[in-house]
């Protein structure tokens, strides 16, 4: 499919690579007014299959909408929007015009949750769930880490869970730059019935990328950057009278998690040709949470 890139910013930079390397898409320019060889938009724009949306969260409804109305397929970098009410309406104008419109969600194609979501209900009812994001910087103008960062585990929580219950219930700051926004903060929510919280931070010392759910008879770890990437304990009674139990490890894997963008533009060109809408309900999912945050830090309901 002939495609092109909006945007060459960090991640547009990284896309590049992993477009070029693709076996289904063919790479005929760049769109960015920074690079002098840049394409024009207006005089490809009828030619193209699909396009790779990497610029500011903040354009992407301008950007997305042109490329929709002009029937050309969407990848875009998360979130989608701003707003709810925006994520609908692409989405509306995508159905309209026969498009597939994917948010870049990369964690939807990790083998290690894949993995975590195949075994979750064999523990029985979820009891709590203790996420955490964090990292040093990249820092963008007007943006929360919830947006930044923060929105990758809102796509997990979406991805473990889909067709139950997500919420965020609060939103705690830690630390917040010189407009206010938050760099550093905890999201407090229910998922499946079970409370939880993600810590979300641009000012870490270390990178971390985990997922803790702890269930009725054991424990669930996604650890991306572990000696393990996935692990399954169970919580077994012990048979005597104190009342203990012992701990066994029932799984421990470590996955490759280095190809999931090659995996995602793989499922984006299979979306393309034989339809389906898991990316698209991990993004609505993904997108109530981000409004819920938005609107409670704009009342200041922290």
């Amino acid at each position: 499919m002939d495609c092109i890139l909006i945007g060459y910013g960090y991640w547009g930079t990284i896309m590049e690579r992993y477009i070029r390397q693709s076996e289904q898409f063919r790479l005929l320019g760049i769109c960015d007014h920074h690079k002098e060889d840049s394409v024009d938009l207006q005089e490809v724009i009828d030619s193209i299959d699909c396009a790779f949306v990497c610029v500011p969260t903040g354009n992407h409804v301008a950007v997305v909408e042109e490329l929709l109305f002009h029937g050309v397929h969407v990848f875009c970098e998360k979130p989608l929007c701003r707003s709810l009410a925006d994520t609908q309406r692409l989405m509306a104008l995508a159905e309209e015009k026969n498009c597939t419109l994917f948010t870049d969600y990369i964690y939807m194609v990790s083998p290690s949750l894949k993995c975590m979501k195949q075994y979750l209900h064999r523990f029985g009812k979820v009891l709590y769930i203790d996420m955490a994001i964090r990292q040093f910087g990249r820092f963008y103008k007007r943006e929360h880490v919830y947006e930044t960062v923060g929105v990758h585990m809102l796509s997990v929580l979406a991805f473990l869970f889909e067709g139950q219950s997500v919420e965020i219930e609060r939103v705690e700051n830690v630390s917040c730059d010189g407009e206010g926004y938050a760099q550093a903060g905890f999201l407090h929510i229910m998922a499946a019935g079970a409370h939880g919280r993600i810590a979300c931070s641009l000012l870490a010392e270390q990178k971390e990328r985990t997922v803790k759910i702890l269930c009725e008879r054991g424990l669930f770890v996604f650890d991306m950057l572990g000696e393990y990437t996935v692990q399954a304990i169970a919580y077994e009674d012990r048979e005597d009278a104190r009342n203990l139990k012992e701990r066994r490890i029932v799984l421990q894997e470590r996955f490759d998690e280095g190809n999931n963008l090659t995996q995602m533009l793989e499922l984006f060109a299979r979306t393309i040709e034989e339809g389906g809408d898991e990316n698209r309900k991990i993004t609505l999912m993904t997108q109530r949470m981000l409004d819920k945050i938005g609107k409670g830090l704009n009342r200041n309901e922290i």
